[in-house]
């Protein structure tokens, strides 16, 4: 009989982490040593908080279920809103997270195998199986998601293994008896409102060094997930004085930006422009024929690609799409490039999306050159 040793890599454990927080996983059952059944899985698992569930396919997808409320057999509705399915990347890259709908239930809290959100069941009829009700009809109404994405629609289970969850309260810091002084912040700034009011003000009135342009556009980088749209949300959310939503953001296994948008700024509801555009793309993605091209990134810096262009992953971007030929204006180019990266994700960051984000900076500051070029051998 195997030991009971967990599957899991500490680089996937420390993935996890990035989902869970700073947590203890104790493994509490694994389907090979205790077989893949309902009634082993309570008697081991019930009443010890809350729980992780790690199932793996031949595949090679992990994948499972969270939830902060403890298995019971208590035979009521389970409520849940901390509850999330999640999927480790199987290539690089960073793990997805499907939150639970609002208003549904985890699931009902019976002596039936671990099951999420009535759609995912886990050991059904105690085989080593993954049921997906969602395939059956009910498609995705409690967690969003899709299956070949989650679990590479294969059902079959090589393992199955569910974990206690502890949060680490204030962990101890280590002891440091000799060395070097502690780090200092690099510069201190004390944040008051004035700082605040001075530095949108000094946006408002910036104005380009170029009288052709009016407005600066800033054309936005990064990795599925890291927050672009996000970032734009935040901006226009502060200029306008309350919470706006205007750019799709959230969390998914690919970029939820599929087109090119531009979104200029205000200075309030009824304000006058902002001096600046915000440019939003797709993500970029490790693989080859997957998220933001790079000549697409080429065409966009270039102001040949128009608002709402749909991105084909597969098929870059041709100028000779355009109905007119003739070259952009330095008002239709991209002024400025900013990379948006998720900095507590760094570490997770595989290295053909580094070689990828270290080609598009390479390809950026050779475009930077001769598009400016150009615009002064016209000027």
């Amino acid at each position: 009989m195997d030991s009971l040793t967990s599957r899991l890599t500490k680089k996937q454990k420390k993935q996890l982490c990035v989902l869970l927080g700073d947590v203890d996983l104790t493994l509490l059952f694994k389907a090979s040593v205790h077989g893949y059944n309902a009634a082993a899985f309570h008697q081991l698992c019930d009443r010890q908080g809350p729980t992780l569930l790690v199932a793996y396919n031949n595949s090679g997808y992990i994948y499972g279920g969270y939830t902060s409320k403890d298995y019971t057999q208590s035979r009521q509705i389970i409520v849940d809103s901390e509850a999330f399915l999640f999927c480790l990347p199987t290539h690089g890259g960073n793990p997805v997270s499907i939150k639970i709908a609002p208003g549904y239930n985890v699931r009902i809290d019976d002596s039936n195998v671990p099951s999420f959100g009535q759609q995912l069941y886990f050991m059904q009829n105690n085989q080593p199986n993954l049921y997906d009700s969602g395939q059956w009809g009910n498609r995705n109404i409690m967690f969003n998601f899709n299956p070949s994405t989650l679990y590479g629609n294969d059902t079959r289970l090589c393992e199955c293994e569910v974990y206690r969850v502890k949060k680490i309260v204030n962990p101890p810091v280590p002891q440091v008896t000799a060395g070097p002084v502690k780090e200092k912040p690099w510069r201190n700034i004390l944040w008051t409102e004035k700082q605040k009011q001075d530095l949108m003000k000094c946006i408002k009135d910036h104005k380009p060094l170029v009288s052709s342009v009016n407005r600066v556009r800033i054309l936005m980088i990064g990795p599925v997930g890291a927050g672009k749209s996000s970032f734009f949300n935040s901006i226009n959310s502060i200029f306008m004085g309350r919470m706006t939503n205007k750019a799709m953001a959230g969390s998914s296994g690919t970029s939820l930006t599929t087109q090119f948008r531009t979104y200029p700024l205000k200075d309030g509801r009824e304000g006058k422009p902002l001096p600046f555009v915000l440019c939003d793309t797709m993500g970029l993605e490790e693989q080859t024929g997957a998220g933001l091209d790079i000549e697409d990134i080429s065409s966009i810096i270039q102001g040949l690609i128009p608002d709402r262009y749909q991105f084909n992953p597969m098929v870059p971007f041709h100028p000779d799409e355009q109905k007119s030929s003739r070259p952009s204006s330095l008002q239709q180019k991209i002024h400025c490039v900013v990379y948006i990266i998720d900095a507590t994700k760094i570490s997770l960051m595989s290295r053909k999306l580094e070689e990828k984000l270290a080609a598009i900076h390479k390809k950026v500051n050779s475009l930077s050159k001769c598009v400016y070029k150009t615009h002064d051998s016209r000027s």
